[in-house]
C-alpha cells in the first residue's frame, strides 16, 4: 500500500475507464525489478536536468554575457552571422546563419549567389 495507489487507480479508471489492481512488489525478484528502475528513472531525471541546464548555460547565459560584454541595454534575442566565400575563385557565395535566444533558428538560414563583385574578393 502506498500513497498514490488510489491516484494511480482514478487515473486509469478515467483515462481508459478500467479498473486496475496496483500491487507493490516487497521482496525478490519483482522488488530488485522495481528498485533498478527507480535508480534508471532517477539517472535518467538527473541526467535530463543537466542536459537543460547546460542548453540554457550556452543559449540564455551566453546571450547574457553578450549583453555585458558589449555594453547593451537588453540581451541580443536574433543574431545574424554572414560569412562570404569564393568556390574556385569563380563562385561568390554568401551564407547567412540566425541565432534566436542563443539557439540556432535552421529555418531562417540563407544563403546568396553574390552577382556584384568581380574576382575573389571577401569584402
Amino acid at each position: 500500500d502506498f500513497c498514490e495507489e488510489a491516484l494511480l487507480r482514478n487515473y486509469f479508471k478515467e483515462k481508459f475507464d478500467k479498473n486496475v489492481e496496483i500491487t507493490l512488489a516487497k521482496q525478490g525478484v519483482k522488488a530488485k525489478l522495481l528498485n533498478m528502475a527507480k535508480k534508471n528513472a532517477a539517472e535518467y531525471l538527473e541526467k535530463s536536468v543537466d542536459k537543460i541546464r547546460h542548453r540554457d548555460d550556452m543559449t540564455v547565459n551566453a546571450c547574457m554575457r553578450l549583453k555585458q560584454l558589449l555594453n547593451l541595454e537588453k540581451y541580443p534575442r536574433r543574431m545574424e552571422c554572414y560569412d562570404i566565400s569564393n568556390i574556385s575563385g569563380v563562385d561568390k557565395v554568401g551564407s547567412m546563419v540566425v541565432f534566436i535566444d542563443g539557439e540556432a533558428d535552421r529555418s531562417s538560414y540563407r544563403r546568396f549567389k553574390i552577382r556584384t563583385v568581380e574576382g575573389a574578393n571577401d569584402f
